[in-house]
């Protein structure tokens, strides 16, 4: 079996959109993503063409289709990109592809922003997905990943406290899994800079998703005081989700 497909986390016969979003009641987290992508899209220039990389049944859609002039869906499982073809509004310039991140079946310099969000957790090698990002990205063009967060607060006050004696400042990824993975932003910064990347923006996110806050509080509260968060202390990088805002400079 060829190693890229020995490496993929693959969904399939997985009822992704119930068992994780709505059984458990991931509405925070998801109107948290949803805001931010919005936000970034809006900050690219050129918008003609997106592509949803690890998109799942098409949950982010709706942040970024009203402002893409065409839009492509790629997820490795089948089922969950039928599923996005039957359930979302609004796709008559949308084609779905089958296909995973370290081989994107997609033409060079083809789309001029990609996005990418809650799927470097699932990379052991996620050069290998930069490398893919320049290739497809027109020159100039923008992504947005998000980075899951090995040194945020809650890991941070476990190893001081010494309740954990993971160390989450190394430079390491953090390994909870075979195919879960946590990292420490400056290294994902640094691999993009090494594969042709610039940073633009940084956007801190789910600061709040611990499950006793969102018992404690409600829903409303817990968005605004997110923003609130994201708009202050983004620059700490302390949220378990970072959203990053990237422009591709130079091919490699």
């Amino acid at each position: 079996m060829d190693k890229n497909t020995e490496e993929i986390c693959n969904y399939a016969g997985y009822d992704y959109k119930t068992d994780y979003w709505i059984k458990v009641d991931r509405s925070y987290e998801n109107e948290c993503e949803q805001y931010t992508v919005s936000k970034l899209i809006n900050k690219c220039q050129n918008r003609h063409k997106i592509i949803d990389i690890g998109c799942g049944f098409g949950r982010l859609f709706p942040s970024y289709q009203p402002y893409t002039d065409s839009q492509i869906l790629c997820d490795y499982a089948q089922h969950l990109l039928d599923q996005a073809e039957k359930e979302l509004k609004n796709t008559e310039n949308t084609t779905f592809i089958q296909g995973n991140m370290y081989e994107l079946p997609i033409d060079d310099t083809s789309c001029t922003i990609a996005l990418s969000i809650r799927t470097l957790h699932h990379l052991n090698r996620p050069k290998v997905f930069f490398k893919q990002l320049n290739r497809i990205l027109t020159p100039n063009g923008h992504a947005i990943l998000e980075i899951p967060n090995k040194r945020n607060f809650l890991t941070i006050l476990r190893f001081i406290i010494g309740r954990s004696s993971f160390n989450p400042f190394t430079k390491a990824p953090h390994k909870l899994g075979d195919t879960f993975i946590n990292f420490h932003p400056k290294q994902i910064i640094n691999d993009l800079k090494e594969n042709g990347f610039k940073c633009i923006c940084t956007k801190n996110t789910n600061f709040l998703r611990h499950p006793i806050i969102k018992k404690l509080l409600p829903l409303k509260i817990m968005i605004k005081i997110d923003k609130f968060l994201q708009s202050t202390i983004s620059f700490m990088n302390l949220s378990p989700s970072i959203i990053v805002l990237i422009k591709k400079e130079h091919s490699i």
